[in-house]
């Protein structure tokens, strides 16, 4: 979207997963002009997702991505901890 049709100077997606639904999220730094054009395309690419099959590959990717997040909290939540407990 960014690189080859230049509807955005910038654009990123998230996700939040909650206990019983969840959040998948697109921003997207568009001029007003270009809003309806950028929409189609992300509605589009949307589609495609929902349609398409999760390969091994992309599985262990999203996998290992939500391990290194997990792994990254509870790091932070040892150091906030330790460093209570020091004072």
């Amino acid at each position: 979207m960014r690189e080859k049709k230049g509807f955005a100077y910038s654009i990123s997606s998230s996700f939040k997963a909650l206990h019983d639904t969840g959040l998948f999220l697109v921003r997207a730094g568009v001029e007003n002009s270009r809003i309806v054009d950028a929409m189609a395309l992300i509605l589009k690419e949307f589609r495609k997702i929902r349609k398409a099959d999760v390969t091994d590959s992309e599985f262990k990717r999203a996998k290992d991505y939500l391990l290194g997040q997990l792994i990254l909290v509870l790091k932070i939540l040892w150091s906030i901890c330790y460093g209570s407990g020091n004072r």
